[in-house]
């Protein structure tokens, strides 16, 4: 009997669906997104201007960067992909119909336990008609151990070109970062992408 019942209990578990079980659940994918504004900045080559800012001492520098240095501006932003399988049922997403001072919608996520040494605290997606149609990206990122805490939020936004292609125009890294021994520091870096 206990053989028929194991057996029985193995077929009913069988019969069930990754959508039943909550296991299959997925996040917004925001790596192609980056990765399509990635290409295209590579491809466009245009001039940014920069300013970057860690605690009083302010650097403004306008340039074009490389695909290497372009790789280098946006990796901070593939930290904010929380689409993994091991994240599944750490976030709890909200869809908010709109943001109150503009048409956009949001997509958020939010980390369920803020206690779990999850590196994304939160992310919200912006958009106009569905998740296709992005117009800003914002993150929180959080790290620390023992010595060292740190808390980074992230800002990316896009605008439509001329053929209604979706194109970053902006985007912002701000935080602190604190040490046990030494006060915080406070650091800004915001980009504008210069397209004529």
């Amino acid at each position: 009997m206990a053989r028929y019942f194991f057996i029985l209990l193995l077929v009913a578990s069988a019969c069930v669906t990754p959508e039943q079980s909550g296991s299959s659940q997925s996040y917004f994918d925001i790596k192609p997104v980056l990765q399509d504004q990635l290409s295209n900045m590579i491809s466009l080559s245009p001039q940014i201007r920069k300013i970057a800012q860690i605690g009083d001492s302010v650097e403004t520098q306008v340039m074009v960067p490389d695909s290497a240095q372009w790789a280098n501006e946006l990796n901070i932003f593939f930290n904010a992909d929380i689409n993994k399988p091991v994240l599944r049922g750490e976030y709890q997403e909200v869809e908010i119909p709109s943001e109150p001072s503009s048409n956009l919608k949001i997509l958020s996520y939010q980390a369920v336990n803020k206690d779990a040494g999850l590196k994304v605290e939160s992310l919200k997606i912006f958009y106009v008609d569905s998740h296709q149609d992005i117009r800003k990206i914002e993150a929180t990122l959080v790290e620390g151990n023992a010595l060292f805490e740190g808390r980074t939020n992230l800002q990316l936004e896009l605008n439509e070109d001329g053929n209604r292609d979706l194109i970053l125009h902006k985007f912002i890294i701000e935080g602190a970062q604190k040490m046990v021994t030494v006060d915080s520091v406070l650091y800004r870096v915001e980009v504008e992408v210069l397209i004529p």
